[in-house]
């Protein structure tokens, strides 16, 4: 995780824009503060995995038996 944290820092301080981010994952919960951070940062944020049905369930979109 370590490295991760230390590639995104990498990203952050040193993009061009249009930045678009990619963030995926099973669980919003552990992404909120990332992703609170980087909505007022990039051009599109691109949300991918089990995390996207749950912005897909709140706008009321049937997601079946997904995480």
């Amino acid at each position: 995780m370590e490295g991760e944290v230390a590639s995104a820092e990498k990203v952050m301080h040193s993009y061009v824009n249009p930045f678009t981010a990619i963030i995926g994952g099973a669980k919003v919960s552990t992404k909120i503060d990332l992703l609170e951070n980087l909505v007022s940062k990039v051009d599109a944020l691109v949300i991918g995995g089990g995390m996207a049905n749950t912005f897909l369930r709140a706008q009321g979109v049937g997601i079946g038996k997904s995480l």
